[in-house]
């Protein structure tokens, strides 16, 4: 192979300089840790800025250490120390300076609302037990996600329904639970009051959702562990019980003068 002239200087040169830099860096990284410190923020002239290191134990007790420093513009680039010797910045952690230590994954959805319902009868409130997912083997309201075009009290009448074969009519807001979740989706649930329309004795659990549906009474909603269903439940639930709890009705007769013409697609409950 014959190569062209001056092609095999250029080539060693940047070899050289390429070894240089790494010296340089792995330099810069053995002599910081001989402080031995936990948190460093320390201005290093071969970034040409300010770097700060921290360290952390993960879970099997191993040293773990993030590195961030800042660049142009007040943006923090971040990245992740891969060896005692060697830092690797990331483009995709650049982030603003509010938020470099609140990173997140984009979530799939942005905002998901559901709905459920507290059927109230004879003193007692109506619970399922869901066989699927986060809520599984917990008792909680009959309820589910609010499917495009429809409203939140007409989702949980239409799921306390599919769980358990009885119809409800919707008596009025009872609360709003708001999750954010880890991946920054924003949950909506509201939690309506519900009166029973069908026989108590026809209640039949849809096995394909939940394995159980019954009547519980305060002393019974008080007596399950966490580990059988989560406070916030329990908490609306007793608070339907209460007979001076506070409700919102929905206002449907103000929706023609709201700029709306039909009250089945509008709600204010107030």
């Amino acid at each position: 192979m014959i190569l062209e002239p001056g092609v095999l200087p250029i080539r060693f040169v940047a070899l050289v300089a390429l070894c240089y830099w790494r010296h340089q860096r792995e330099k810069f990284v053995r002599d910081l840790f001989h402080s031995r410190t936990d948190l460093l923020i320390v201005p290093y002239q071969f970034f040409q800025e300010q770097v700060l290191i921290a360290k952390s134990i993960d879970l099997l007790g191993n040293p773990v250490y993030s590195v961030s420093c800042e660049r142009a513009r007040g943006v923090v680039w971040t990245g992740r120390l891969i060896s005692l010797f060697s830092i690797r910045f990331e483009d995709t952690a650049i982030m603003s300076q509010a938020d470099v230590t609140a990173e997140r994954p984009k979530p799939r959805r942005p905002l998901t609302l559901g709905a459920g319902a507290i059927v109230v009868h004879e003193g007692r409130v109506l619970l399922v037990r869901n066989i699927h997912g986060l809520t599984r083997g917990r008792y909680l309201l009959p309820a589910g996600r609010i499917n495009p075009g429809e409203l939140p009290d007409q989702a949980a009448m239409r799921e306390t329904f599919e769980e358990t074969s009885l119809r409800v009519e919707i008596e009025g807001l009872m609360g709003v639970r708001i999750w954010v979740l880890d991946d920054g989706e924003h949950n909506y649930f509201f939690m309506f009051r519900a009166r029973l329309l069908s026989p108590a004795s026809e209640l039949r659990p849809n096995l394909d959702e939940i394995d159980d549906a019954r009547f519980f009474t305060r002393e019974e909603m008080q007596a399950l562990t966490v580990e059988e269903t989560w406070s916030g439940a329990i908490a609306i639930a007793l608070k339907a019980l209460d007979p001076g709890a506070s409700m919102w009705p929905n206002y449907a007769g103000l929706s023609d003068t709201s700029g709306v013409d039909t009250p089945e697609r509008w709600r204010i409950w107030m």
